[in-house]
């Protein structure tokens, strides 16, 4: 059997879970293989929304569980999670988001469900979710001061440290994976 072909084998996927959203069942998968941690991807039906390194845990939900935060594995740099997604179930097709602070710690505080939504990381940095829209955080000096640094001996360059927001929905009728 060649290389290739061995390590696919040795590849092994198992359910995490499954969650009812208002446009059909949302389902976690776990694949590793032989003590690696492996990925997590999080699919609707056999739409593949996420894929990303493993751990990645459900932090949030509105009570309708249109609306969902997610926390990504741990960032070996950084010691937090590298950043967080944000699932939305509320339109006629899914939306992902991927988003956080760069070089600083992503770690859920938590999430106020309405019409402008605020999902907040420790340390009071808040981003906003409004019609379909992900608002990151000013970068300026009040969000040095909130934030907690692991990354670059506690003295982080103002220029890096970024909020971002990516829009990373997978298209339509494609089972691609979003990373």
């Amino acid at each position: 059997m060649c290389a290739g072909r061995q390590a696919l084998a040795d590849i092994q996927c198992q359910p995490r879970g499954r969650l009812a959203t208002p446009l059909g069942e949302l389902s976690q998968v776990h694949c590793a293989d032989n003590g690696n941690n492996g990925v997590d991807r999080w699919s609707l039906g056999s739409r593949v929304l996420l894929e990303s390194p493993a751990p990645v845990m459900l932090e949030s939900a509105d009570s309708r569980q249109a609306l969902l935060v997610l926390s990504a594995a741990t960032d070996s740099k950084t010691g937090c999670p590298a950043n967080l997604f944000l699932l939305d179930f509320n339109g006629k097709s899914p939306r992902v988001f991927r988003f956080g602070v760069q070089h600083a710690c992503n770690t859920f505080k938590q999430a106020s469900w309405g019409k402008r939504s605020v999902i907040a990381i420790k340390h009071n940095v808040h981003f906003y979710y409004t019609a379909g829209r992900l608002t990151p955080p000013a970068h300026d000096a009040g969000l040095m001061e909130n934030l907690l640094f692991s990354a670059y001996g506690g003295n982080p360059a103002f220029e890096q440290i970024v909020p971002f927001v990516t829009d990373m929905t997978p298209p339509a009728g494609n089972n691609e994976v979003g990373r």
